[in-house]
């Protein structure tokens, strides 16, 4: 939560899965904190299992995980834990823990969820948001078999969002992508990160064998340029869309004028 970008985060228990100090099996849990005062970036937290509304078990992020994982474990990697621990109760010092290695199993990154941007209206950021999901497991009986646990989501602002325009391939989960206007014969789409949720945050940087042909401070054309330039040839207004490409490089060349090859000649036969 450290995180300037992140406005929720929720850990969602299926049902029955946590068992409280009691060894009693909650029917739903799932501890939900989320940004409370966004000038002193406080928190607030609460239990959405308890809650008397809709509960989280409707939701597409959780239904779709759970269908994928609820009795299917395959596809889950290994990872090993590498904590550290306190020397002291300070924690002046960290050491690591290396009495035993602690594993766990996870899916990949590209096995999570990503919903659709939305407005939170009904829950405690009243702000448009995206929200990316993922399962998380845990050993079962004596036998630790991995058992599907539940969904860990975490929701951040469209605002803070980079939007990539650059092609990639019909499988990557982007509404903006291929609709940068780079000239793909002579230049390569390359996203500029860090200017958040706007349109044009990519440059046009020339192909081997050609070359930026103006004489400026930069070596490739800006998106937001192109974009425009794009929009107005749509438009039938007076553009310059066109001249927004690079042009084929031409390597030096050594030119030897008729006068100066007569000199060399004439001379050559004074001095013979």
């Amino acid at each position: 939560m450290a995180d300037v970008k992140i406005l929720s985060s929720g850990v969602f228990f299926d049902r029955h899965k946590f068992v409280d100090n009691d060894d009693v099996p909650k029917d739903l849990f799932g501890p939900y904190a989320h940004k409370a005062d966004f000038v002193t970036q406080g928190y607030a937290a609460t239990d959405l299992g308890s809650k008397g509304y809709e509960s989280y078990t409707e939701k597409a992020w959780f239904k779709v995980l759970k269908e994928r994982w609820g009795s299917n474990a395959y596809g889950l990697e290994r990872f090993a834990g590498k904590p550290f621990i306190r020397s002291d109760i300070n924690g002046s010092q960290s050491q690591r823990y290396f009495h035993y290695p602690l594993f766990y199993m996870a899916p990949r990154y590209q096995d999570g969820y990503w919903t659709h941007p939305y407005f939170d209206c009904n829950g405690y950021v009243k702000d448009w948001i995206i929200t990316y999901a993922a399962p998380f497991f845990g050993g079962v009986g004596t036998t630790k078999m991995v058992e599907f646990m539940g969904v860990v989501t975490v929701s951040v602002p469209l605002n803070k969002l980079d939007i990539d325009q650059c092609p990639s391939s019909f499988y990557t989960p982007n509404f903006f992508k291929n609709t940068a206007t780079c000239d793909y014969r002579s230049s390569y789409c390359t996203l500029l990160p860090g200017r958040l949720f706007q349109l044009g945050n990519y440059k046009c940087e020339c192909r081997q064998g050609f070359e930026y042909p103006f004489i400026d401070s930069l070596w490739f054309y800006l998106g937001y340029l192109m974009n425009q330039e794009y929009d107005n040839k749509q438009k039938g207004l007076v553009n310059r869309y066109d001249r927004l490409r690079c042009r084929e490089s031409v390597g030096s060349r050594i030119y030897i004028s008729s006068l100066v090859l007569a000199l060399s000649v004439s001379v050559s036969w004074f001095h013979s």
